[in-house]
């Protein structure tokens, strides 16, 4: 009646609105109580009413009612319980969402639009046999169907009802479909045969309803339930942390290298160190300080750092690293006046700062091609000379490298 059952469209773009209201369908007295949201993603599609009326000996009777959508045409079934369902289009539904009402004008429009009384003679039941009581047959000898009240039909269907309950009120072995209780029946306890616990777990393609792709739940194997793994296999680069390692040896059996170390502390391997190794191959991560011209693309860190302080290599697409063979490294001045006017990463030459000599029976003798002064015994010889081809300190050689 007026706009029960009516569709219409809801915010989104798949939702539509079946309004709450009363109806007739099938002679059934159907209401909707509220009005109700229904998700139709497929289009062009039928929204349907499914009717019925379920209850059985021992409850009330009702009418239930349940909204379908059906890219397909639907009919009236039987379900599994017995109960017949009346299925009746309420609206079209458009590939673009429009809707076209499809309710029909009668049942309780009829209903509340009839006329206050009619007699049987008015509408035609007068031909009917007005049996009150009796049920309802067929003469085998070919005489005329027989029909019963809406009693006597109430009075066979319970009887029919009552011969699925055994003597304590629960379903009997007959009443099973395929094996199984029939959905009406809902207390746990009307069930027979319930094993105590599931002899096995059902098999993947035993499972229903599972969705075509999802991604697995957080979960973990024991190592000796995974199967078809391989007798061997190289595992890919990865790390554990300290207490995850088992079979740890008391004592490590070696040095770990750099790379593998962990924890150090921010700047100390900064592109650009200088250090000096007891060993002649320098570490991972390392170049000899030898003045070579490297491409400034590989190692574009390094590059970034010191730039071509040290030397443009090709001038393009190379740079210099310092040179450090057979050197004495010296603190850049920075300013402070102790050896200014250097540069950083600047090469000097030896030198030995201006000092006099002292000895015994010796005469200072100016020499005749510059200033330089000496100091000559009165044999003609030079006083105390020793020494090599340069001038250094007692030092050991180590291998100067720089952190790329």
């Amino acid at each position: 009646m007026a706009d029960g059952f009516a569709v219409r469209p809801g915010q989104g773009v798949n939702e539509f609105i079946v309004a709450a209201g009363l109806g007739y369908i099938a002679g059934l007295r159907t209401e909707l109580t509220a009005e109700q949201s229904i998700t139709v993603s497929q289009r062009p599609a039928t929204l349907y009413a499914d009717v019925y009326h379920a209850g059985t000996l021992l409850s009330d009777w009702h009418t239930q009612v349940e909204i379908r959508a059906s890219t397909t045409p639907l009919a009236d079934y039987m379900d599994e319980a017995g109960y017949p369902h009346y299925v009746t289009p309420l609206a079209t539904l458009a590939a673009n969402g429009a809707v076209t009402d499809l309710r029909g004008r009668g049942g309780l429009w009829w209903h509340e639009q009839r006329p206050q009384a009619h007699t049987k003679e008015q509408v035609g039941l007068d031909k009917l046999e007005n049996w009150g009581w009796s049920h309802s047959y067929t003469d085998t000898t070919g005489g005329a169907t027989k029909y019963a009240s809406g009693k006597a039909v109430a009075d066979a269907y319970n009887a029919l009802n009552s011969s699925k309950l055994d003597k304590t009120g629960k379903a009997a072995d007959s009443a099973k479909f395929n094996g199984q209780l029939p959905s009406f029946y809902l207390d746990w306890g009307n069930f027979t045969g319930v094993p105590v616990t599931a002899t096995r777990w059902p098999s993947f393609a035993e499972v229903t309803g599972k969705p075509a792709t999802y991604p697995p739940d957080s979960h973990a194997h024991s190592w000796s339930s995974i199967t078809g793994k391989p007798s061997t296999f190289t595992p890919s680069n990865h790390s554990h942390p300290w207490s995850e390692v088992t079979d740890k040896p008391a004592q490590a059996t070696r040095w770990p290298n750099w790379n593998e170390v962990t924890g150090k502390p921010a700047g100390i391997d900064e592109p650009g160190l200088v250090a000096a190794f007891a060993m002649a191959t320098p570490p991972d991560g390392w170049l000899k300080a030898n003045g070579a011209a490297i491409s400034r693309t590989t190692y574009s860190a390094l590059f970034a750092a010191i730039g071509t302080t040290f030397g443009a290599g090709n001038g393009s697409t190379t740079f210099n690293i310092p040179d450090l063979r057979g050197e004495f490294v010296r603190g850049w001045d920075d300013s402070r006046g102790v050896d200014a006017g250097r540069a950083l990463g600047s090469w000097q030459e030896d030198e030995f700062k201006e000092h006099g000599t002292h000895g015994t029976n010796s005469t200072k003798k100016q020499a005749s091609d510059n200033n330089t002064q000496a100091y000559v015994r009165s044999d003609g010889d030079m006083a105390g000379l020793r020494g090599g081809d340069e001038t250094r300190p007692r030092n050991v050689a180590f291998l100067y490298c720089i952190k790329y």
